[in-house]
């Protein structure tokens, strides 16, 4: 019995790997894409006050991001209702080659417990 159901978890996992194999975001030269929300809570209560700013720690040359204010929805917490934040945006611009990697960034707020931050990694392949 117990094989059976170590059996029944690696074949669901294995199932559920190609999708997140394939969560890359492509973008060409000129084109803005959304990476993904960003906010600050604590038992699905809004604690953000707002943003600092957000840093680019690694990437290509010709990529910029910026963040979209607004209500967001909490995912990863199940929260019940959109929260204050805002959305992460990936920009291309004079990009010269094709790039296929990994990016780092990092998102600082202010909240109402004082400064925070958090820092995020997205696979992208970048066109020219």
């Amino acid at each position: 019995m117990r094989a059976r159901m170590a059996v029944a978890l690696l074949a669901a996992l294995l199932l559920t790997a190609p999708a997140a194999a394939q969560d890359v975001i492509s973008i060409r030269n000129g084109e803005s894409v959304d990476l993904g929300a960003v906010y600050w809570q604590y038992r699905c209560e809004s604690i953000f006050l707002r943003f600092y700013g957000i840093d680019l720690l690694e990437g290509p040359p010709g990529l910029s991001l910026s963040i979209r204010p607004g209500r967001v929805w909490a995912q990863r917490q199940n929260c019940p209702r959109p929260l204050d934040g805002g959305t992460v945006v990936l920009t291309a611009k004079d990009v010269k080659e094709r790039f296929e990697g990994t990016i780092h960034y990092r998102v600082r707020y202010d909240t109402k417990d004082g400064d925070k931050q958090s820092t995020h990694s997205r696979k992208i392949v970048v066109f020219p």
